[in-house]
């Protein structure tokens, strides 16, 4: 009887992917953004503004155009991906640690998603936003 029971406790109810368990957590992170809008939007705004104004006050004048493009032009999108790629960093590797600091990373630990889905959601859902 014991065996029957073991079998049923170790049946697996969700298929090759928990699909609520991904939609859930990425429900969760959209919701940790909309209470951190000004860090994830407003901040690199202004930090790729002041590279520009200090790209183009520092060197600027004194730099010619680059390949027939102005300088200011040339850079900008350089600029961009720079604050692009670091906030796709930023934004993935805070929510884990605070998450550790603030000691609800069990929840993330506890839902039964293995670790691909569970990473390949997380860099999804951080890295879009």
């Amino acid at each position: 009887m014991q065996a029957k029971e073991q079998m049923i406790l170790n049946e697996r109810r969700f298929g090759r992917v928990n699909w609520l368990g991904l939609f859930t957590l990425g429900q969760r992170e959209v919701l940790r953004f909309m209470n951190v809008w000004t860090q994830t939007l407003l901040a690199p705004l202004v930090t790729a503004g002041l590279f520009m104004l200090i790209f183009t006050i520092a060197i600027g004048p004194r730099r010619g155009d680059v390949m027939g493009v102005d300088f200011t032009t040339f850079i900008a999108p350089g600029i961009l991906m720079m604050t692009v790629i670091q906030n796709a960093f930023a934004n993935t590797s805070s929510s884990i640690v605070v998450a550790k600091v603030q000691g609800n990373i069990v929840d993330t630990l506890m839902p039964p998603l293995s670790s691909p889905p569970m990473s390949t959601s997380l860099l999804i859902i951080r890295s879009e936003i």
